[in-house]
């Protein structure tokens, strides 16, 4: 009978866990490239990777724009099976290991084929793709490439922190400076962030806890090398040309009063102008303090009570500074409609890291039965399954829309076309899934007030 059980936990813990790569590499197969991806394919067609490599060096060196630039060369308004279909394979892999290194994060460890497991990081799927943080992975390639690689890289990084390794290999030393390099050069935000909470952590030990320098460095030895690959990354995205290309070229909008000159030539309308930016983004996310606070208070209480594992409170407690720092950082600039998702998509991972590790340790201290995770895998496998139809059909029935479309402009000589006055009632124009109501962005459009728009034939 246990053994029955058992099996029936294996199967349908694997049903759940081959869902959401699966889910990914279809979306991403029958999706759309938007303007954006058009203009790049456009503008690298001719160019050979190291020269795109080195573009992008120069113009803003993150992680997601590499590949999203070099994917984009490739891209085709319909699937083909040569490096189109490669790269679209790829971008599944990278939105899935967002979900996959979150998780292992939060359990603090690999995801083993147990309920408990795998319904975590089932939910962690569902939290993202059900919040409109869900634009991030189906609005367009470049938000995937540049965002879900940033959440991938960071929490990949940040599982050497979590995890407790009983041995230390030497292989483990240079990923993981190979994975905080990718994390400096994924955000302008979380590398500063994580050394400004290191050098606090580091004072700690040394002023609170009075441990000496030694064995600071010999209980630590493996994240020292983290931050070591940290620091590179900093230098190398920092001391580019990069960011000032992108802050005084198209986006120095964005970034108008960043300048340290604008600061100290007038300081309160700096302030003013930085609080009523925070404000602005608080409009969106105020429930989430509001719910962390409910759930920092909670905890804490619990763990008063000795019901409450103190090093789950203590990570809540650190992801929690680290999100309201991140908002605070990214106030910093002008985040308008459009931008705001997706900048933001760091912190609501943080959020919902928070929330699962409540839900964890609720689940814990209620002693919930094992009938209780196999009805609630039942159930998780009845939304999969409605999300996924869900998607095909919008996605599908979409992407055929633009590929006839696309048909017939190709047999217009090439030259570059104006496809004019997009509107809701035009071929191009997205409808929003039946159910879930996700979206694409159109590739004859490029923003909501676009009202006429190139289409690229050819460079």
């Amino acid at each position: 009978m246990l053994s029955k059980k058992k099996n029936t936990e294996k199967i349908l813990s694997t049903i759940l866990f081959l869902f959401v790569p699966i889910f990914f590499v279809t979306l991403y197969i029958i999706m759309v490239e938007s303007y954006e991806d058009i203009n790049m394919r456009a503008m690298h067609s001719g160019e050979n990777v190291g020269f795109i490599i080195n573009y992008v060096y120069h113009y803003v060196p993150r992680i997601g724009e590499f590949y999203q630039q070099i994917a984009a060369k490739f891209m085709t308004n319909t699937v083909s099976f040569g490096p189109d279909l490669l790269f679209r394979l790829v971008t599944a892999l990278i939105a899935w290991l967002s979900i996959y290194f979150t998780t292992v994060f939060t359990i603090g460890h690999k995801i083993s084929m147990k309920y408990k497991d795998v319904l975590v990081y089932l939910l962690f799927f569902i939290l993202i793709m059900l919040l409109p943080v869900s634009e991030t992975y189906t609005y367009r390639f470049s938000f995937v490439n540049n965002y879900a690689t940033c959440i991938f890289v960071t929490m990949a990084f940040f599982c050497f922190y979590r995890i407790n390794f009983k041995k230390i290999k030497l292989s483990y030393y240079p990923l993981i400076v190979l994975f905080g390099f990718l994390t400096a050069i994924s955000t302008e935000l979380i590398p500063v962030i994580f050394l400004f909470l290191c050098v606090v952590y580091f004072i700690y030990q040394l002023c609170i806890k009075k441990n000496t320098i030694k064995e600071i460095i010999q209980s630590h030895k493996l994240q020292l090398f983290g931050i070591l690959g940290i620091i590179f990354g900093l230098m190398f995205f920092y001391m580019g040309e990069g960011l000032e290309f992108r802050t005084s070229g198209m986006y120095a909008v964005l970034y108008d009063y960043l300048a340290p000159k604008t600061f100290f030539s007038n300081p309160l309308g700096f302030s003013y102008r930085y609080y009523m930016h925070v404000w602005y983004n608080l409009r969106y996310i105020s429930w989430m303090f509001i719910l962390d606070l409910i759930i920092i208070i909670s905890s804490w209480a619990l763990v008063k009570k000795k019901m409450y594992d103190i090093k789950s409170f203590t990570y809540q407690v650190i992801l929690s500074v680290f999100g309201t720092l991140y908002l605070l950082g990214a106030s910093l600039i002008t985040i308008h409609d459009e931008l705001y998702m997706r900048f933001l998509s760091p912190m609501y991972i943080f959020f919902f890291i928070i929330v699962v590790l409540y839900i964890m340790q609720m689940v814990k201290i209620m002693a919930i039965k094992q009938i209780v995770f196999y009805r609630l895998s039942i159930a998780g496998i009845i939304l999969a399954s409605v999300m996924f139809a869900d998607m095909s059909y919008g996605y599908i029935k979409y992407h055929n829309r633009v590929r006839e479309d696309a048909q017939k402009i190709n047999v217009i000589p090439k030259q570059n076309i104006v496809v004019g006055d997009i509107n809701p009632n035009n071929a191009g124009d997205m409808r929003s899934t039946p159910i879930f109501r996700w979206k694409t962005l159109s590739p004859f459009n490029w923003g909501d007030d676009t009202k006429y728009t190139k289409f690229y034939v050819n460079k």
